[in-house]
């Protein structure tokens, strides 16, 4: 099973405290260990220093008190030249340490409590002065610290041990309360992430039920914005603007499907027309087959290039072309090149180097679409039309019957035609391919009023 977020993030924060408290306790634990082991081993120091040196009794044995040390079990039977009971050794030396005492050659020879183990560094000690030796040791199944310290003469030595029972049990309750601390503020801190990471959650959960219901709806219309100001907020903004634009993209292209079967209808009922007049009519004089047959050929050359046009409009979420610096004149003289293939009309020039960042072949092909409309509406052949590139502004100029003002804001529309150009050959679609062109460019669309009559359409471009 897959954990949701608000999971994670609890098990995270859990993880995240309780690694932090153990290592937290495991290094307070470390510390104090060492600290609690350092005061023993001071103490033991001090004990043995005070011995070896005669400040606290009993001090350097005497030869002839060596038998007297095997006959006892718990008294420390040494002393110096005045006699020494078993009640003044037991206050001397006091019950919060063991002590055993080694001749010249490490043979002990008087100790109070349990035996100490006696290892050769303890013997070469016992006749030689040297530091004082620490160590940890078991005896009995019990951790003892130890240390041995030379007399002040040089023979002999002393060992003093203390027991870390107490210790360990001390060291042992705070690791249990570390690691008890360690789970309780685990178990905290899951609940705190789980609480958090829910009600941080909670508006995603809403944004994402949201989605999915536009998605199960396809309705793109569904608003999902989130009534917030943090990166939540816009990001639920951001869908919506994206739902938005697939919405508004998906009208446009059920318009241009809708659009087109409408313009396509009229070519292909005069194709059907036409065959079927030449299937019923076999014995037609040669020009009258001949009228026919080139308007067949007329109609479908029309459907072929509506059919291009709506191909192009309708592949818009296309990967962008690639831009570069181009100069406009460049490609107005591309588009003309083609134009003056299929059309003996006089061209006016009136262009000057203008450098923007483009694409060669679709601003070619916007230019063409505006000097072909201007030759569309055109009527006079011999009447040039007139091509103007100067400052990122292209425009083109026709002698036609001109487009009225409230009608301007529609010829760049989609299969759009004024009431007197109805009967005009075209899709419709030119003019609508050069402002797709022209917004690709972040550039502007216009048209006006030719001064003596006629229009004047064209684009205008960012240079650089």
């Amino acid at each position: 099973m897959r954990l949701g977020f608000s999971a994670r993030l609890a098990i995270l924060f859990a993880v995240l405290v309780a690694l932090t408290a153990l290592l937290t306790g495991g290094f307070a634990s470390a510390s104090t260990d060492r600290r609690i082991k350092d005061n023993v081993d001071q103490f033991l120091r001090e004990r043995a220093l005070d011995i070896a040196e005669g400040r606290r009794r009993p001090q350097r044995p005497r030869p002839d008190d060596r038998n007297r040390g095997n006959d006892q079990d718990n008294d420390l039977l040494v002393g110096d030249s005045d006699s020494v009971d078993g009640d003044s050794v037991e206050r001397a030396v006091e019950a919060d340490a063991v002590v055993q005492v080694l001749d010249s050659k490490g043979v002990v020879i008087a100790r109070t409590g349990i035996a100490l183990p006696v290892s050769e560094a303890d013997i070469s000690m016992a006749s030689d002065r040297a530091p004082v030796l620490l160590r940890t040791e078991t005896i009995n199944g019990e951790q003892f610290r130890m240390a041995t310290m030379t007399f002040a003469a040089g023979d002999g030595a002393v060992q003093v041990a203390q027991s870390l029972e107490s210790t360990n049990l001390v060291l042992g309750e705070i690791r249990s309360q570390v690691i008890f601390a360690s789970v309780a503020l685990s178990a905290l801190a899951g609940l705190i992430g789980w609480a958090v990471a829910s009600g941080t959650t909670r508006p995603l959960r809403r944004l994402t039920r949201s989605i999915e219901e536009v998605r199960e709806t396809q309705d793109l219309t569904r608003p999902v914005a989130l009534d917030r100001t943090d990166e939540l907020g816009r990001l639920s903004t951001s869908f919506d603007e994206l739902l938005q634009t697939l919405a508004a993209s998906r009208d446009q292209q059920q318009q241009l499907v809708q659009d087109a079967a409408h313009e396509l209808r009229t070519p292909l009922t005069s194709v059907r027309a036409n065959i079927d007049f030449l299937q019923r009519a076999p014995n037609l004089d040669e020009e009258t087959r001949t009228i026919t047959l080139t308007s067949i050929r007329s109609e479908l050359g029309e459907l072929s290039d509506l059919l291009g046009e709506v191909v192009e409009l309708a592949t818009e979420s296309d990967d962008p072309a690639t831009f570069e610096r181009i100069d406009l004149v460049t490609a107005a003289e591309a588009a003309l090149a083609q134009f003056e293939i299929r059309s003996a009309r006089p061209v006016e020039r009136d262009m000057s180097s203008s450098f923007v960042m483009g694409n060669h072949a679709a601003l070619t092909r916007a230019i063409g679409n505006l000097i072909g409309n201007a030759d569309k509406y055109t009527p006079d052949a011999a009447a040039p039309i007139r091509v103007q590139v100067e400052g990122g502004r292209v425009m083109v100029a026709d002698r036609g019957p001109g487009i009225p003002a409230e009608d301007r804001a529609n010829v760049f529309e989609r299969f759009w035609r004024a009431d007197e150009a109805r009967s005009a050959s075209g899709s419709g679609l030119g003019l609508a391919i050069v402002k797709k062109a022209v917004d690709d460019h972040r550039g502007t669309v216009f048209v006006h009023e030719r001064l003596g009559g006629g229009a004047e359409i064209g684009f205008q471009l960012p240079t650089s």
